[in-house]
């Protein structure tokens, strides 16, 4: 219970965190989840447990998969580099749950909506409403990786090129 999880690097991992059930009261926030099948798992049982201002980019199967919303909070929190993604958050509960002011990297709802597995795509399932939604990536958050990083020898030099990020803030 209470357990807080600030400030890391969650890279190439199967499951960053899964969290137990009843685990109560953890609070996952300013991580990047970077390249992880799985970034979170919430057991069924946790409950108050808050997602704030986490950074997730290029994870494999999911970002979050939700068995509890007693409490959840997922908000402020940024996902990168989700082009022909589908079923990234996944609710597993009959509950409906508010995951709003998040960046989802588009601003196009049926693209979050091809993102969110929900009542939408199962009707036992509850609603994970995302509006409102941020439409510029949270700058508070961890920045994201490099993306399409590109390493070149010309000669004696060493060229590395890649995506511009998208937060607003980086020169």
């Amino acid at each position: 219970d209470s357990t807080v999880v600030e400030n890391n690097i969650f890279w190439r991992n199967n499951i960053a965190l899964y969290s137990e059930n009843d685990a109560n009261n953890c609070s996952i926030l300013n991580n990047s989840f970077y390249q992880n099948a799985e970034a979170i798992v919430l057991g069924t049982g946790s409950q108050g447990n808050k997602i704030l201002h986490n950074t997730f980019s290029l994870n494999k199967d999911f970002i979050i998969g939700i068995r509890e919303t007693i409490g959840i909070e997922f908000h402020q929190n940024n996902m990168f580099h989700n082009v022909g993604r589908e079923n990234i958050v996944f609710n597993n509960t009959q509950e409906d749950l508010s995951i709003n002011n998040n960046f989802w990297a588009t601003v196009v709802t049926e693209e979050i909506d091809r993102l969110i597995y929900d009542k939408k795509d199962n009707l036992s399932l509850g609603e994970l409403i995302y509006n409102p939604f941020l439409s510029l990536a949270n700058t508070i958050n961890p920045i994201s990786p490099p993306y399409n990083l590109i390493k070149q020898i010309d000669g004696d030099k060493l060229i590395l090129t890649w995506n511009a990020n998208t937060e607003v803030d980086l020169m």
